[in-house]
């Protein structure tokens, strides 16, 4: 499964499970960052399975330096 499809199920899920839309909201924005990196990576697209964990630590890098 794609990224983007998994984002649009989870949040989904999200709103079947009564969740307020600040809560959706919140999530929706730090998935569209990892979507950004991704991209940045030049990994738009990218099936769930294949992101690696070199790339989730770089994603974290660069929410510090997203966030300063």
């Amino acid at each position: 499964m794609r990224f983007e499809e998994a984002m649009g199920r989870y949040l989904e899920a999200l709103r079947v499970l009564g969740r307020v839309p600040r809560t959706i909201d919140g999530e929706k924005q730090a998935l569209g960052l990892f979507e950004r990196f991704l991209v940045q990576w030049e990994r738009a697209g990218a099936e769930m399975g294949s992101i690696t964990e070199e790339e989730i630590d770089g994603f974290v890098k660069f929410l510090s330096e997203y966030r300063n």
